[in-house]
């Protein structure tokens, strides 16, 4: 996918001011197939955001590492 001059500045000026919500939304309109995805992980929604947490599970605990109790990972939403 090519973008032009003017779909950069307006993606450019989304992420200046740091509004990742608006940069996905907007490359998405462009017809960018990942952004629906990386979208849904900026909102922490969506089936892709809610396996990953579920793969990431396994790894954390063998690892030894704090899972439910330090919040990044909460065992319900």
């Amino acid at each position: 996918m090519s973008l032009s001059s003017t779909q950069l500045s307006i993606l450019a000026s989304h992420a200046e001011v740091g509004d990742h919500v608006a940069y996905y939304e907007t490359l998405k309109s462009f017809g960018e197939n990942y952004a629906e995805l990386a979208l849904q992980v900026v909102l922490n929604s969506g089936v892709a955001v809610d396996l990953s947490r579920f793969s990431a599970a396994p790894s954390a605990r063998l690892g030894h590492f704090p899972f439910e109790s330090d919040g990044a990972f909460p065992a319900e939403s």
